[in-house]
């Protein structure tokens, strides 16, 4: 329309002044919708609703002011019908002849969903551009323009084959073969049911405890193993999974032992049926001898023992009938028995008593220390010394071996035969380790001298009217 104002001065009074303005005024539109549509509704000021309810959008008219919408909202969700049909040769679904088994899928629509519902009541559901008009509340159009883009309900049948679980796009975990429900936004916004079936394949596993016998191994695949540990071996199953083998691998300890054998020499012992007479180690294995199950091995260790020093009478002796002969035996041990009856370690031979010829002389001793027995023999010749030369000297005294180690032959003649000589052996300090009475004339005395220390020894013969001595050399 047009209006007339006038203002006044408000310190020197003026004529009056009129202005004329040509306004026009613009009112805001408003209307009331009701929609019903499947899963959302995106109103024309591009905001989204999900719920059924009573909402208020507002865009600009046609003419710049702004237009409000009341939008009573009717959510229909989409609704999915699962049908299991077993047919023989083909089955009519739908208007499809299916003759493979299968998922197969079909939409059908219900009017609200997949579509568009202006602000007047129309309802699009393609793509495109479109007009629609309501009136306003000063009675004239409100024209509006809806450039309209549609998405669509997307369908998917997938065959997974996994091992344990399966995670879908939606995040759910299913963890036993079975055929399943996902549903994720598309591209275009809208919902993209998928359908699963899947086959859940299951890993395995397994702890085995394995003890076994020294030296023995155990293998696990193309693993060899030694020594005791826990070793962890994966192998794939014949669906794909994994196998995982544990194994805690131990050994038994070695089922051993030592028998010590102690015998006198000459003796002989029994073990494991075999006789032995000698020292010696061996050892004996039982297979499987052991509680477990195991080999069973025995080291039987053979030790011989006898009298120490050991006895030994010495070489045979050679003298002359109208001689005689001693031996000297150790004095080591705690009986000796002679085959001519003495038991003491001195045997005396006398030529003219026992003649032209050879006698044999055994002894036995024993030894407590030791446990054991010893016996030697020796022979002891006589012959007639008729047509050999005499010695000149009054006396004369041999000594063999000289250095000496085990044995000393002493031989003694007495030109005289006085019978009244005496024998003795000092040590290198004068003390006599050794003495005896000579009655023969023409002695030989045979002297163990293994108990005695090494060192220089003097071999006296002495009497009334003689005197004597000889160095000897004691060896080891």
């Amino acid at each position: 329309g047009i209006y007339s104002d006038t203002i006044m001065g408000t310190v020197i009074a003026y004529d009056s002044v009129i202005h004329f303005y040509n306004v026009t005024v613009n009112y805001k539109t408003t209307g009331t919708i009701s929609v019903s549509i499947c899963d959302s509704l995106q109103a024309p000021s591009g905001v989204w609703f999900n719920a059924t309810g009573t909402y208020t959008d507002i865009i600009p008219n046609s003419i710049g002011c702004d237009s409000v919408i009341t939008i009573n909202l009717t959510i229909t969700t989409t609704t999915f019908l699962r049908d299991t049909v077993f047919a023989c040769d083909s089955n009519n679904f739908r208007g499809m002849n299916l003759t493979t088994a299968g998922t197969y899928y079909d939409t059908v629509f219900t009017g609200s969903c997949d579509s568009f519902v202006s602000p007047t009541g129309k309802v699009w559901n393609m793509d495109g551009t479109y007009m629609d008009t309501i009136m306003n509340a000063s009675g004239c159009d409100s024209n509006m323009t809806f450039n309209l883009t549609f998405g669509y309900i997307s369908y998917a049948s997938n065959t997974r084959t996994r091992c344990d679980s399966y995670t879908s796009p939606s995040g759910k975990i299913w963890t036993t073969s079975g055929t399943y429900l996902d549903t994720i936004v598309n591209a275009s916004g809208c919902d993209s049911a998928m359908t699963f079936n899947l086959t859940v394949n299951y890993s395995y596993s397994r702890t085995d405890n394995i003890a076994l016998c020294p030296g023995k191994s155990y293998r696990v695949g193309p693993s060899l193993y030694t020594t005791a540990g826990t070793y962890t071996n994966v192998f794939s199953t014949t669906l794909g999974c994994d196998s995982t083998i544990i194994t805690n691998l131990s050994y038994y300890a070695p089922a051993v032992a030592t028998v010590n054998y102690n015998f006198c020499t000459g003796d002989s012992i029994m073990i494991v049926g075999n006789w032995y007479y000698a020292a010696t180690t061996f050892m004996d294995t039982i297979v499987r001898g052991s509680s477990n199950g195991c080999d069973s091995v025995t080291t039987h260790n053979l030790t011989t023992r006898t009298v120490s020093p050991a006895l030994n009478l010495g070489a045979d002796v050679v003298s002359c009938v109208d001689g005689g002969v001693t031996v000297y035996a150790s004095t080591a041990y705690d009986t000796y028995n002679w085959s001519t009856g003495g038991t003491t370690n001195v045997l005396i031979v006398n030529g003219a008593l026992t003649g032209v010829g050879t006698t044999n002389h055994i002894l036995t001793v024993t030894q407590a220390s030791s446990g054991c027995t010893a016996t030697d023999d020796i022979n002891v010749t006589f012959n007639s010394c008729v047509g050999l030369n005499e010695v000149d000297a009054d006396l004369n005294v041999n000594l063999y071996p000289n250095p000496a180690n085990n044995f000393v032959t002493i031989e003694i003649f007495d030109k005289y035969n006085e019978g009244n000589l005496k024998l003795e052996i000092l040590n290198s300090i004068g003390q006599v380790v050794s003495s005896r009475n000579i009655s023969s004339s023409n002695e030989k005395v045979i002297m163990d001298v293994n108990n005695f220390i090494k060192g220089m020894y003097l071999v006296r013969i002495s009497s009334d009217k003689l005197y004597m001595t000889k160095k000897l050399i004691i060896q080891k």
